[in-house]
């Protein structure tokens, strides 16, 4: 799992150093780190989104995409890149109302955001929903939504 030490606060964003810029996984090194690529850093509970900016070399710098958030004390955060960063934005976000729901026929399926298992006709039939149209399978709910479990997310 990347890290980002945040070293100094400037106008332009927050500078620092990241541990690692790519994760492995099943299918090989991921990069989560790359100049211009929108990100998530995590403290704790509270995400953070940003994209990163290459400093000389040297370094990086994440630009929160709200300029009045504040890194944690130690400076220490957790980076994530776009991808799994949605993903753990659904199971950190406690305001999402999940609700269970069996599926209606609109369309034949569609796929948990979690693990990507078929939903629908030809899959599941029953899943949670939060109300965005996003849908996790009640595996993925059980497991990881309803207690804030992201051990699905590669480098956990």
């Amino acid at each position: 799992m990347p890290t980002f030490k945040v070293m100094k606060l400037t106008e332009a964003g927050w500078e620092g150093d990241v541990s690692t810029a790519t994760v492995s996984t099943s299918g090989g090194e991921q990069t989560w780190v790359a100049c211009g690529c929108r990100a998530c850093l995590r403290d704790g509970q509270n995400l953070i989104w940003g994209k990163w900016r290459r400093l000389n070399g040297r370094g990086w710098c994440f630009e929160p995409q709200h300029k009045s958030q504040r890194p944690p004390e130690n400076g220490l955060l957790d980076c994530f890149d776009d991808y799994w960063g949605e993903r753990l934005q659904w199971v950190v976000d406690r305001s999402l109302g999940w609700t269970k729901a069996a599926w209606t026929g609109e369309g034949d399926h569609d796929h948990c955001i979690i693990c990507w298992q078929k939903i629908g006709m030809c899959g599941e039939r029953f899943y949670y929903d939060c109300g965005t149209r996003d849908r996790s399978c009640v595996g993925c709910y059980e497991k990881h939504i309803s207690c804030g479990d992201i051990s699905f997310v590669p480098g956990q």
